[in-house]
């Protein structure tokens, strides 16, 4: 009887260790993707000769994210800049470093190219209750559409944060005023505010905040060379977590139709409601113009869409369906 009385409680203790276990591997912190904001001038002779020192640093740290920004001081005629003079200058200005250049944000925190190896080193253990990713696809020849989860891993009192999301180029090969020839990871577009946006954070572990965006490819923005960088910062700046979306691998002709077989809507063109036929399950729809301006959003009811409130014209349907996204065009006609 003492036997089995033992048993028991064995039983029972291993069992409150399993899940006790559970518990916590299942609110565990994740590491902190670092990231360096680094504010050059292709017309800086000082960044021509600082510049390589801050690349051979962040070579020897190939898990630090970077994105360049071109403020238009100290030399308003760097071409970079002049390509899109205000989202660059408002981002320094977020900073409170307009003015001069090189400089560098270390995960939010002003750092300098003699410190910032110090700073990588200090940072490489950081963690995060906040996991941060990023996608995006092409949708028609010229048009990206991307996608940003911000996800709670562990507990957390904190309510809300900013999220900024921009598109940068990941090479650009050109001669500038400086001399420098090769530039790397340089801002195109801003996605959110150059601020970033204030979001509430998902309320309980694991749970999860999808946010999506679309911007047009410019004529000089390859766009098998374009990334989406996001970042989740503490509203006193701090970063919580950064990631860098996927290159886009294939372009297409003109929309990416993948399972075409498994995505059927009837009928097209279509006037009032857009039946819809697939063999996923599907999570949630989105429908684009041409110029990837998303311009409905939502989850699909008995198999309908309605799509009267829109104007005549050929859109992009798409369903996001982990693992798959799948796009078919079809056309308003009233």
């Amino acid at each position: 009887m003492a036997s089995m009385m033992k048993i028991r409680i064995m039983k029972k203790i291993i069992s409150a260790f399993f899940t006790l276990f559970i518990a916590i591997f299942s609110q565990a912190q994740i590491a902190q993707t670092n990231i360096v904001e680094h504010f050059t001038n292709s017309n800086c002779s000082i960044c021509a000769s600082q510049n390589p020192g801050i690349y051979n640093t962040l070579s020897s740290n190939p898990n630090v994210l970077h994105i360049t920004f071109h403020p238009s001081a100290p030399y308003a005629s760097c071409v970079f800049s002049m390509a899109n003079p205000s989202e660059n200058d408002a981002r320094t200005n977020y900073y409170n470093i307009y003015g001069s250049t090189p400089r560098l944000i270390v995960n939010g925190v002003l750092s300098t190219t003699a410190n910032l190896s110090a700073s990588l080193n200090t940072s490489a253990s950081n963690m995060s209750n906040f996991e941060i990713q990023a996608t995006q696809d092409l949708i028609t020849s010229d048009s990206v559409w991307v996608r940003i989860i911000v996800k709670k891993v562990a507990a957390d009192t904190m309510t809300q944060a900013l999220l900024f999301a921009g598109a940068k180029q990941d090479t650009v090969n050109q001669s500038t005023g400086n001399g420098e020839s090769i530039h790397q990871d340089v801002f195109r577009k801003g996605l959110t505010s150059m601020t970033g946006n204030t979001i509430n954070l998902p309320a309980n572990v694991n749970d999860s905040t999808t946010y999506t965006f679309s911007y047009q490819l410019a004529s000089n923005w390859p766009a098998n060379r374009m990334q989406t960088i996001a970042i989740l910062q503490h509203l006193n700046k701090q970063v919580i977590n950064a990631a860098e979306s996927n290159k886009i691998t294939s372009i297409p002709t003109a929309v990416n139709e993948n399972y075409p077989e498994e995505l059927q809507v009837y009928p097209n063109p279509v006037s009032e409601f857009i039946t819809v036929k697939t063999n996923l399950e599907y999570a949630t729809y989105q429908i684009v113009s041409l110029q990837g301006k998303i311009l409905k959003t939502g989850k699909v009811v008995n198999n309908r869409i309605q799509v009267a409130e829109l104007a005549n014209g050929t859109y992009v349907l798409k369903f996001i369906s982990n693992p798959h996204m799948l796009n078919t065009k079809f056309q308003i006609l009233k």
